[in-house]
């Protein structure tokens, strides 16, 4: 590890990433606990999807990428990173199907779930399905941790700023802890529908908190990781761009379906969509604004040189 990851400056972005991970975790345990204490129904589900999914399309867009790039000192590399970070997302949906987030319980507006339109899924999947789809959402777990350290680290050695002021990484946190119930809402359900007498389906608490503490733990050690590295900027733009490729297929998988099946609520989901693209662009313009801001002052300042965790401080 790096002498000066976790003194000055760098403490101070482990300190928020620690911040941003205990609230992964505790956003993803309250919404394990959802489908016994609301009532989901699928256009509450959908709006939320469509609120998210506009979310991480942003941050992928406009923060992600963008920083990515500026690690890489060019656009070609952090291309070739978000196509590798969309297709293997892709394929691990394909053969590992875990991204349907509605619960069986999910009941269709007032009219129930007749007319809704979605092909519905089996209430008791097979224990290879079963195993299949828990695979997939504890590496799709992995890569949300990596993406938010990332994102920190990226904050600055990257050349930006990902969130407000002393906040970097306010973008993608913000995309993963939102996604991050839909998620636990899949998970509670897998346990609760796991083939019967298995240690899941008699063990669902348990099941919550394991997978809360999957992403924290993967953000952790990514930002330990990334830092001990000697090539910290590729390191760094490389997971970015593979983030925003998983941000963008996850998002689409999450939107596309619903330009078929649910067009009777077409404006209200597209507010939702426009919101959550619209909150991660205010996010990036203000911390662009941060970003020259800080530089400005430290022109000002007098001559700036680098620590060994790669951003820059004035004398």
């Amino acid at each position: 590890m790096s002498p000066a990851l976790l003194t000055g400056a760098g403490a101070s972005e482990f300190a928020v990433l620690c911040v941003y991970a205990l609230a992964v975790g505790a956003a993803s345990v309250a919404g394990g606990a959802l489908p016994g204490r609301v009532r989901l129904t699928h256009l509450r589900l959908q709006l939320a999807m469509s609120c998210v999914g506009g979310l991480m399309l942003g941050v992928a867009l406009f923060g992600l990428i963008p920083h990515a790039a500026a690690g890489f000192g060019r656009i070609e590399p952090a291309l070739w990173g978000v196509a590798a970070g969309l297709l293997g997302m892709f394929f691990l949906l394909r053969f590992a199907p875990f991204h349907s987030h509605e619960p069986p319980s999910v009941v269709e507006h007032e009219g129930g779930e007749e007319g809704c339109g979605h092909p519905h899924h089996d209430p008791h999947p097979s224990a290879a399905r079963w195993a299949g789809a828990a695979f997939g959402l504890g590496v799709h777990a992995l890569i949300d941790g990596a993406a938010l350290a990332a994102a920190v680290r990226g904050g600055h050695s990257g050349g930006g700023a990902l969130g407000l002021g002393a906040l970097p990484g306010l973008g993608a946190f913000l995309a993963i802890a939102l996604h991050k119930p839909l998620d636990a809402v899949t998970v509670m359900t897998l346990a609760r529908t796991a083939p019967g007498g298995s240690w899941s389906r008699r063990n669902p608490g348990t099941i919550n908190l394991l997978f809360a503490a999957i992403g924290p733990a993967g953000a952790i050690g990514f930002y330990l990781l990334a830092g001990a590295a000697p090539a910290e900027h590729l390191v760094v733009g490389t997971a970015m761009a593979l983030a925003a490729g998983a941000f963008l297929c996850i998002a689409l998988s999450d939107l596309l379906p619903e330009l078929e099946f649910h067009s009777h609520d077409r404006l209200k989901l597209s507010a939702a969509l426009l919101l959550g693209v619209a909150v991660a662009a205010g996010v990036e313009v203000f911390a662009h604004g941060y970003a020259h801001r800080v530089a400005a002052e430290g022109e000002e300042a007098g001559p700036l040189h680098t620590h060994p965790h790669g951003h820059p401080h004035s004398h």
